[in-house]
């Protein structure tokens, strides 16, 4: 059996953090209903129950399931602690892209990895320019590699760029809690 490809939704990191608190929501209603039919079952054995020791299986029952559903309920918390103070408005921070002028090398979406990228240079100047909304700051997050430059959202690489050593550039958009990561890989293919 092979591995199963999952590929980038392209969901915006806003709405996915949404999506997920809602899911949270949905549990939540969902145990709700659980412990409501619970609660029911204890009722019905109280006016059905032939002797204590049928009580004693309900209450055993009602007890397994009130502890299944704390146990749940603590993942649930886990999850929304995730996004504690995550808030973003209007999503700015996700709308950018990447742009190329690319005299010669080529530029591969990894999809292996979200926002990877994996990019084959040759002996001319290339050019990768991050395009974001304004006020959005995009900051290298690794050392570059020598002769590499990148300033007001252009990264440069050179003409006499080595290739043949991998090198790995990272990059951050956006801040605070509404930002996501790019990784810029040089390699020869």
């Amino acid at each position: 059996m092979s591995m199963p490809i999952i590929k980038p939704s392209g969901v915006k990191r806003c709405e996915a953090v949404n999506d997920i608190i809602a899911s949270v929501a949905l549990q939540q209603t969902g145990l709700s209903h659980i412990l409501n039919a619970e609660g029911e079952k204890i009722q019905a054995a109280l006016t059905f129950a032939k002797d204590t020791n049928e009580l004693l299986k309900v209450n055993d029952s009602v007890k397994s399931m009130v502890n299944s559903i704390t146990r749940l309920e603590t993942v649930l918390q886990g999850k929304l602690e995730l996004f504690n103070n995550c808030i973003c408005e209007g999503c700015k921070c996700v709308q950018s892209a990447l742009t190329f002028d690319i005299a010669g090398g080529g530029i591969i979406k990894d999809g292996t990895e979200p926002n990877t990228y994996i990019f084959t240079g040759n002996k001319e100047e290339n050019i990768i320019t991050f395009v974001t909304n304004p006020n959005v700051v995009v900051t290298s997050t690794s050392a570059l590699p020598k002769g590499v430059t990148f300033l007001n959202n252009v990264l440069t690489i050179p003409a006499e760029f080595d290739y043949s050593i991998e090198n790995i550039m990272t990059f951050m958009i956006g801040e605070d809690n509404c930002k996501y990561e790019i990784t810029i890989t040089t390699a020869i293919l």
